[in-house]
């Protein structure tokens, strides 16, 4: 179970070997039915209170389901993010993984002695992280097989992180290789999040997204999606923070372990999942064992459109049921103090 890529990891990487597998420029006949060359992962930083409204008749409604079902180039769903409590931190470095384990084995970084729980620092001037090694460790000591940054370290030439006032710099965590660099980094204000994201990924082949809660936030959501050309994997994750102590039973658990995900690959139907067998409900952990080299050979399959065999009919609709439910710094430059981490 350990090393079963995630759908996020495994998405990308397929994608990543895609490209390896491309030497020459495809004819123009044969482009259209070419696997994505390029991947773009967008977390967007949405706690469930951010995203939950109470309608006139009662219940929740998820509005960010709701909004990435309406995009039209999106397959919206639920995706499930963690096996046990959730952390932020964690989920990403399971992505950069390509697996996942429970939490309870991983044991707590506190490289400076302060007796709390360390998080991963990003240094945006070194376009790394600057205490990545301790959590390698930390993750040999669950298991030998688990490498953080293995994702971003299988691009070709790295893989790269935009981010915008207000979003976590920690989820450039996806973006890093092993050795906790990542290959290029654009910082700006919101309103220029996606075409910055689009210009990185004219040059890299897999390019991660930090986007922050809100209206502009899900304008930059929109605006990559709408942008989306027929080589590029898109995938948005809703990416809450973790919750406080004491603050956990705000939400329902749900919206922490099954938030919003959204995947633009030009096919239709709902994401759909070998593990689930419903539309629109996928998990992270659906796929036998590969390594990242061995993952051009096919398109994932949770990524994949409606199947011929018959399955379980809907239970998630992402319009109804489950809704229901300034100019940017240079590339590399350190962002502005108040940027959260």
């Amino acid at each position: 179970m350990g090393r079963r890529l995630s759908v996020l990891g495994r998405c990308a990487l397929a994608c990543a070997a895609a490209a390896l597998a491309s030497a020459s420029v495809p004819a123009p006949e044969a482009a259209a039915a070419a696997p994505p060359s390029r991947a773009i992962l967008a977390f967007y930083a949405a706690d469930p209170q951010d995203v939950l409204v109470r309608p006139a008749e009662g219940g929740l409604d998820d509005s960010l389901l709701r909004f990435l079902g309406d995009q039209p180039r999106l397959r919206a769903g639920l995706w499930s993010s963690t096996q046990g409590s959730y952390q932020r931190q964690q989920i990403l470095l399971d992505v950069s993984q390509g697996t996942r384990q429970p939490t309870g084995l991983y044991s707590d970084v506190d490289e400076d002695g302060d007796g709390e729980l360390d998080n991963l620092r990003f240094d945006a001037k070194a376009r790394a992280f600057s205490n990545w090694q301790p959590f390698r460790r930390r993750a040999r000591d669950v298991s030998t097989t688990l490498r953080p940054g293995l994702l971003g370290g299988s691009v070709p030439g790295g893989a790269a992180f935009a981010v915008a006032r207000g979003a976590p710099l920690r989820a450039a965590i996806a973006a890093a290789d092993e050795r906790g660099r990542v290959a290029g980094v654009s910082f700006g204000p919101v309103n220029t999040l996606a075409a910055r994201a689009q210009a990185l990924a004219r040059t890299r082949r897999m390019v991660v997204v930090s986007v922050p809660a809100g209206r502009s936030g899900r304008g930059q959501l929109a605006a990559l999606a709408l942008a989306r050309t027929p080589d590029e994997l898109m995938l948005i994750v809703q990416l809450p923070e973790t919750p406080a102590p004491g603050t956990f039973g705000r939400a329902p658990t749900r919206y922490l372990r099954q938030p919003a995900f959204a995947i633009g690959d030009g096919r239709a139907g709902s994401p759909a999942s070998p593990s689930t067998r419903r539309d629109g409900l996928v998990t992270s952990i659906d796929s036998r064992r590969r390594s990242s080299t061995g993952s051009a050979s096919r398109r994932p399959t949770a990524c994949a459109g409606p199947r011929s065999r018959p399955r379980r009919p809907s239970r998630c609709r992402a319009s109804t049921t489950c809704a229901r439910a300034g100019p940017p710094c240079a590339t590399g430059a350190r962002p502005p103090p108040s940027w959260r981490s």
